[in-house]
């Protein structure tokens, strides 16, 4: 992901215009690569080529994402005369070097840059060793031994690194969200919308969904972490992770970002008819390919303790079962469902980020149990105010989970009387 330094964008008003690449700016990118090839296999340093981008690109942060851009088909390798030489040499290498500058500080002390060679050449007749091999292992402690590589087969084209920049930005614009709405048309909006709330329970963000016709309207809300990760909230990792994916899977698609920039709130949107060119760089490399799940200790432990406990009640503990659509278009996936085949019961795990996020959770889980779906929450004891009066069976837990309490509530839904 592009640092926050790097991200080129502008504000006007209360809204943040960010700069993408397209068909107009892909003689540029053609120059950029050109660029790159004849430094390929070259001695040169990073300094170096930021300031030959920057020839190329005037615009400061344009040209630090360009370069964001360009490390996924090129890098600045170290590339030391020592990695020729001999094995025997290369095993002993600090040996060698703690040697050498142990025997400089006892024989001179300092040793002024007019005698270095002579010095060299006195050590290596002492310790018997080939002064040119010895002169190489000294130069391999050169910082600036790094030397251009293309990292894949042939020179990618300009429309392939325009898709790549395009898609950091936006993945970037989404790190720095605290709400994003995404509007979706696609013709696998049922496949998406399941996608879109599994990876949004494993990642333990809270997501609402609607569809409308042939819409499906989603909303991600959550706290924005300013004091853990000034550059990007680990929620709106979070939110990139979720999203990116999917906005490059659909036909269709509008975003409204409300991102914290510069200590300000600003509306950021985005279109698929704004992106001429968009890729995933995961495309190119399947190791970058984000995240797909989010292990929660707390889930993964009811999940187990919960198996156990009601199995031998006949009862079944089934985790992230089927979308629940309700009738208003509300769309859900409750974190378990227990079931004996005939009757079931849906249990949520409410944690507790802030006030704003369990109001979110209270309401969906209101519309499930008001909507006919026998429904359980098992509740932080932080958020105990927040669900006081709920028309669902509430079990509270602080720093251990009552889970003899949790099953006598399941059981006597599932099996009333």
């Amino acid at each position: 992901m592009i640092p926050l330094a790097a991200l080129p964008c502008e504000i006007k008003g209360s809204r943040l215009m960010p700069k993408l690449l397209n068909r107009g700016h892909l003689s540029t990118v053609a120059s950029l690569i050109s660029l790159y090839e004849t430094m390929v296999g070259q001695r040169v340093s990073e300094e170096t080529v930021s300031e030959y981008v920057e020839a190329v690109v005037p615009d400061f942060r344009l040209a630090k994402a360009l370069q964001y851009a360009m490390a996924y088909f090129y890098e600045i390798a170290p590339e030391s005369p020592f990695d020729m030489l001999g094995r025997r040499l290369r095993e002993d290498k600090w040996r060698y070097l703690r040697m050498f500058y142990e025997w400089v500080a006892q024989r001179y002390g300092f040793l002024p840059q007019s005698r270095r060679l002579k010095a060299i050449e006195e050590f290596c007749r002492e310790k018997r060793l080939s002064r040119d091999l010895f002169l190489q292992l000294l130069e391999s402690e050169n910082p600036y031994n790094t030397v251009m590589r293309r990292k894949v087969r042939s020179p990618p084209s300009p429309e392939t690194v325009a898709g790549i920049f395009n898609f950091l930005i936006i993945e970037k614009l989404l790190s720095i969200s605290d709400r994003v709405v995404l509007s979706l048309r696609s013709r696998s909006l049922g496949t998406l919308a399941k996608e879109l709330l599994m990876r949004a329970k494993r990642h333990e963000v809270l997501l609402s969904m609607k569809r409308v016709g042939s819409v499906l309207i989603c909303d991600i809300t959550g706290p924005y972490q300013l004091f853990k990760l000034p550059a990007v909230s680990e929620y709106g990792r979070h939110i990139a992770w979720i999203l990116s994916p999917i906005v490059c899977s659909a036909e269709r698609w509008k975003l409204r970002m409300y991102v914290v920039y510069r200590k300000r709130r600003l509306l950021c949107e985005l279109s698929r008819e704004d992106v001429e060119f968009l890729l995933p760089y995961w495309l190119i490399f399947r190791d970058e390919t984000p995240r797909e799940t989010y292990d929660s200790a707390l889930e993964e432990r009811v999940h187990s303790v919960l198996t156990t406990l009601l199995s031998r009640r006949g009862l079944r503990v089934l985790r992230e079962p089927d979308v629940v659509i309700l009738r208003d278009g509300t769309i859900v996936i409750p974190d378990f469902v227990v079931t004996d085949g005939r009757r079931s019961v849906y249990l949520e795990i409410v944690g507790y980020w802030r006030r704003e996020y369990v109001r979110k959770k209270r309401e969906k889980l209101e519309k499930l149990a008001r909507s006919g779906y026998p429904t359980i929450a098992l509740v932080s004891e932080r958020a105990r105010s927040e669900f006081l009066n709920a028309p669902f069976p509430c079990v509270f837990f602080d720093r251990e989970v009552p889970f003899g309490s949790l099953c006598q509530e399941i059981v006597r839904i599932i099996h009333p009387g």
